[in-house]
């Protein structure tokens, strides 16, 4: 066992050899997670046949064939193209493999290399998105003339359309761009299916309302409403054509919302059936006649939305997360009128104590740019653990946008994590804090809090826990450029022989 010495050498050890060592004890789902992780730290730090060693290790075939497929995209981006398709033919789920192929044919499209990319997408049953991304990358490259004939020659009829629009968002010549959207809108009107055309036509819509052509957009908006109305059924797997409709109605909403067609939009609304997307229309509707009404009207809209919101009663796991995702939005929505006690009302009927703790820290965020220190430390006052309390600060802390807001934040943040007792929340926290100070360039306090998390993370019962958090000291420590430091170290191998 290699041991440090006073001339500054290390022990061979770090923090992914614990995580490893640690998940070599576990099974499951945690082994599962813990190797997962790993395998794509090697692999986004160039190591990549480490990644493969661990991937290849996972018993669980889908998850195997999850991660070799990101891996021979990384393995082009960094040239090595024959090791990418060497662990191509390892992929045995045949989605995944069409997905690896995918994604080495855009890596070389990256690369100027378009013969390889376009070989690559003859394999594909399915190229059309492939084709797409390609054309974008001829654009950029200066080759618009191989762009435009890519994107006109993909046969499915919607991507051929949503191609020309992404090439008309790409150049830099308004007329050019028109002229584009223009020809996106005949290939549209040409889609047999209802469902397709009108996604067509909404993304030919938003890219006329890039090029502040107004008039344009709101025509193919409307287009599109129009279109919803031949909507059949069957035509989406495992949706009701009601739905997809809906969904396509609540998209050509948002358009018109942001043309500022309140009238046209409340229209578009009401023909929605599905009471979710209904609601969040309604919501949409509301924030946006507020915008420039008195406080008093703008906080009745909002009421109007809510009451519909608190009314809805969910059925099942699905419709549970959907209105907690509207009560989200309805509760920033007040936060965003300076509504903050109310925000926090309607905060507190969210399903969970986390999703609940995850958004006041959210809120808290915006109060504090907004100056209003009353609430922020309000709201730290009621989460109710020190452990909580050290995590909202930090949150804070990197939000504040001003410098004594910062220093203020993080005195909170150190008086609340000398109060914190598990060793996991313990390393956490310290783990937080130190890579705050390294990349503050306070290098003395962030070695002392790097120390004082590795301390903690030995001390946590439970592999998977343990291994969770010398991860995270392993990210940190690479976010901030440095390697475990001797003490560090012997801890580290001290914790190891105890395995």
């Amino acid at each position: 066992m290699q041991e440090f010495t006073s001339d500054g050498s290390e022990f061979d050890v770090d923090y992914l050899t614990c995580a490893l060592r640690l998940a070599e004890s576990l099974h499951g789902d945690a082994h599962l997670e813990i190797t997962e992780a790993i395998a794509l730290y090697y692999v986004e730090d160039g190591q990549l046949e480490r990644g493969v060693e661990l991937a290849e290790q996972v018993p669980d075939a889908y998850a195997r064939d999850s991660l070799l497929a990101v891996i021979t995209a990384k393995a082009v981006a960094s040239e090595e193209e024959d090791y990418a398709t060497e662990l191509l033919e390892t992929i045995e789920d045949p989605i995944l493999h069409n997905s690896a192929i995918e994604k080495m044919a855009i890596e070389f499209a990256r690369r100027g290399e378009f013969d390889a990319a376009l070989g690559l997408t003859d394999q594909l049953e399915d190229n059309a998105s492939a084709l797409g991304a390609i054309a974008a990358l001829y654009w950029q490259s200066g080759q618009k003339d191989e762009a435009l004939e890519l994107a006109r020659s993909i046969e499915f009829a919607q991507e051929s359309a949503i191609a020309l629009v992404q090439l008309a968002r790409l150049s830099d010549d308004n007329d050019e761009s028109l002229n584009l959207l223009v020809e996106a809108r005949s290939v549209a009107e040409e889609i047999d299916s209802a469902e397709l055309k009108v996604f067509a036509l909404i993304a030919i819509a938003a890219g006329y309302e890039e090029r502040a052509e107004r008039e344009q957009s709101f025509e193919t908006l409307n287009r599109a409403f129009e279109v919803c109305e031949d909507f059949e059924s069957g035509n989406f797997v495992g949706l009701s054509a009601d739905f997809a409709r809906d969904e396509a109605l609540m998209e050509i909403v948002q358009g018109l919302l942001r043309l500022q067609d309140l009238s046209k939009a409340t229209a578009v609304a009401e023909a929605i059936d599905d009471r979710f997307l209904f609601a969040r229309a309604n919501l949409g509707l509301a924030v946006a006649h507020g915008k420039d009404s008195p406080p008093t009207e703008a906080a009745a809209y909002l009421d109007e939305a809510k009451s519909i919101i608190v009314e809805l009663q969910p059925y099942g796991a699905q419709e549970a997360e959907v209105l907690d995702a509207l009560i989200i939005d309805l509760a920033m929505s007040y936060a965003n009128y300076g509504n903050y006690d109310e925000a926090r009302r309607i905060i507190r009927s969210l399903t969970s104590e986390e999703k609940q703790r995850l958004v006041l820290n959210e809120l808290g965020k915006l109060c504090s740019n907004a100056g209003d220190d009353r609430v922020v430390s309000e709201i730290a006052e009621h989460l109710g653990s020190p452990y909580d309390k050290a995590r909202y600060w930090l949150g804070i802390y990197d939000s504040a946008n001003q410098p004594e807001l910062s220093e203020s934040a993080m005195a909170k943040v150190l008086a609340k994590a000398e109060d914190v007792e598990q060793p996991v929340e313990k390393a956490e926290v310290f783990t937080g804090i130190a890579l705050r100070f390294a990349k503050s360039e306070r290098n003395p306090q962030a070695e002392n809090y790097f120390l004082a998390a590795t301390n903690a993370a030995t001390l946590i019962d439970g592999s998977f826990l343990k291994a969770r958090a010398f991860f995270r000291l392993a990210k940190a420590s690479q976010d901030a450029g440095r390697n475990p430091n001797q003490n560090e170290q012997l801890l580290l191998e001290q914790m190891l022989a105890r395995l």
